[in-house]
This record gives C-alpha cells, sequence and structure tokens, in this order.
C-alpha cells in the first residue's frame, strides 16, 4: 500500500515498528523519509494511513501519550486506520482524536484483497465515513486499491470488515472440506475446481485465493503456504467477529467451529502460515481424527472468551 502511494508520487514519511522495514523502504522510494515516532508522522503529514495487527497495537500507536500519533494531531488533519479491529475500539479511538482536537477526522477503513490486493492494487476500502467525508479522499484510495465503499458512521468499516471475514474464514473452509472430500474419493482439485467455478459453489476461495497447491499459481497454496494473510490474523478477525455476535446476542455457530478448525491450525505451529493452510494442515494430514479438535469444548472456550485468539 505504501509502495503504491509512492509510486503515484505522494510524499511520504513512514514509520515501522522495525526500523529496519522504515530503512528499507526508504531505499527504495528516495522521496519518502523515515520518522522515529508515530508522532513524528503526524506532525508532518496531513494525512496519516495507519494498518497494524490488531487493537491494542493500534491503541499504543495512536494513543500514547508521549510518542502517538494523536499528540500530533492538527486542525484539517485525518487519520485512516486499515488495520481490522472491534467497531468500538474505532469509535473509541474517534472519540479521543476529537478530544484532543475537534477539527481532526478519524476513518476506520479496512481493506478486503489480501497480500495480492495490496500488490497489484485490487484492495476494497471498507469505509466508516459518509459519501461527503469520502468523496475528497477517493483519489488517494485509489492509488491503493479499486474501490473505496462509505460503510456509515464510524466503526461500520469494521462492521463490514469482520462480517466479510466471517464469510471468507467460513467458505475457505468449506473449499477445503470439498476438495478434501473429493481427493478421498478420487477426484483431483482441478476438474473439482473448473466445475464449482462455473456452478453454485462458486467463490472467492475457489475463483482466485484456492488452498489446494498448484492449482493456481500465484496463490499461497502453490508456495509452500508463505506470504499471505496469516492464520493467527484470521483467528484474530473471527474472534471479534464471535465477540460482536455474542454482544448483540446473534448466533454464530459456523463462525465458532471455523475459529476452532483455524485454532487447531495455529496450534499446530502454523500460525504465520497463510490461511488456506487449512486445507493442508487440517484436512491432509494422514490421521485426520487424530488432529481434529474438540470441536463443542474448542466452541465453549471460544464463546466464553469471546474471542478467538
Amino acid at each position: 500500500m505504501a509502495a503504491n502511494l509512492a509510486k503515484f508520487g505522494h510524499r511520504m514519511v513512514v514509520y515501522d515498528r522495525d526500523p529496519f522495514r522504515a530503512s528499507e523502504f526508504t531505499k527504495v522510494f528516495n522521496g519518502a523519509v523515515t520518522a522515529e515516532t508515530p508522532s513524528e508522522v503526524a506532525a508532518n503529514c496531513r494525512i496519516v494511513i495507519s494498518m497494524l495487527p490488531g487493537p491494542n497495537e493500534v491503541r499504543e500507536v495512536c494513543l500514547d501519550p508521549d510518542n502517538g500519533l494523536f499528540v500530533e494531531a492538527r486542525s484539517r488533519s485525518v487519520f485512516i486506520d486499515s488495520s481490522t479491529i472491534e467497531p468500538a475500539t474505532a469509535k473509541e479511538l474517534s472519540a479521543a482524536l476529537a478530544t484532543r482536537n475537534s477539527n481532526a477526522l478519524f476513518i476506520d477503513a479496512p481493506v478486503s484483497g489480501g497480500v495480492p490486493g495490496a500488490v497489484n492494487r485490487t484492495l476494497t476500502f471498507m469505509a466508516g465515513c459518509s459519501e461527503e467525508t469520502l468523496s475528497p479522499l477517493e483519489s488517494l484510495f485509489m492509488c491503493m486499491g479499486k474501490r473505496a465503499i462509505s460503510c456509515g458512521d464510524v466503526g461500520s468499516g469494521q462492521v463490514a470488515k469482520v462480517c466479510n471475514n466471517l464469510i471468507l474464514g467460513i467458505s475457505m473452509t468449506a473449499v477445503s472440506e470439498a476438495m478434501s472430500l473429493a481427493k478421498r474419493l478420487g477426484m483431483e482439485a482441478q476438474p473439482l475446481t473448473d466445475i464449482v467455478n462455473c456452478s453454485s459453489g462458486r467463490c472467492w476461495s475457489s475463483d482466485t485465493y484456492h488452498p489446494v497447491p498448484n492449482v493456481m499459481e500465484n496463490v499461497p497454496s502453490s508456495n509452500g503456504y508463505d506470504k499471505g494473510f496469516a492464520c493467527d490474523l484470521m483467528l484474530k478477525d473471527l474472534g471479534i467477529a464471535i465477540k460482536e455476535a455474542k454482544r448483540v446476542e446473534a448466533q454464530a455457530p459456523l463462525g465458532l467451529l471455523t475459529a476452532a478448525l483455524f485454532k487447531s491450525m495455529s496450534e499446530k505451529g502454523a500460525g504465520k502460515k497463510d490461511f488456506s493452510g487449512i486445507y493442508h494442515y487440517y484436512y491432509q494430514k494422514e490421521d485426520v481424527k487424530k488432529q481434529r479438535p474438540d470441536s463443542e469444548n474448542d466452541k465453549k472456550d471460544l464463546a466464553s472468551e469471546g474471542s478467538a485468539s
């Protein structure tokens, strides 16, 4: 995302908790400069975009009393957070920014499209703001993606992202399960995929991001399940969905079971592998019965925690 912004000529001030990564970025993009703290970024930029692993990291980067982004919040500054966090956390951050500077703006704008979408500039941004607020920022979003959609008030972008990833986790597991079943019944993945993708079972996990190795090129399953959307991040997102479902008393049995399966994958040491690895790390082990999670106990644990992480 940052690389695409730089390619479009935007002046970049970058900060990473790993200084080496920020330094490497500025070596590639000569116009970019590094900042030593988040507050230094905010002091030098009217528009700030952040993307972090989870709510704790977002709070730290935004709210740290000495070096946080909001310390240097200026009038008319825009803070866009593309992390996936709880809707309530987005609202908390918006309120904290308003307290610091009522003329600064916070937008939650998580993305869909994964690493390929970030590289190829095909991301979808789900913006927790009005159409009127989004309109002057749309050209900026189009430097990083193909679409930016107004979802409503602050926090609504996170609602859209959590619900989208609930569908994604369930559908990836469903495709993996069907492919595994077909293999055991003597059918290879490629012809089944061809059939599914012109039939009612078609989905993103079958036609764009297939979990079976060598069915598609340039996807994590054909690269050892590396360089994708980590299992632990999917587990975090499912945990948010489960927590939110519990809070509003919504039923989420498929979410609970899917989270239990990804928890099983993570506990096998594959938490950093792409989430499509559920096909390999759960369904393709020699003895599936032995590595199957105790679904009922796992679901109870996840429901009581309100989180999968």
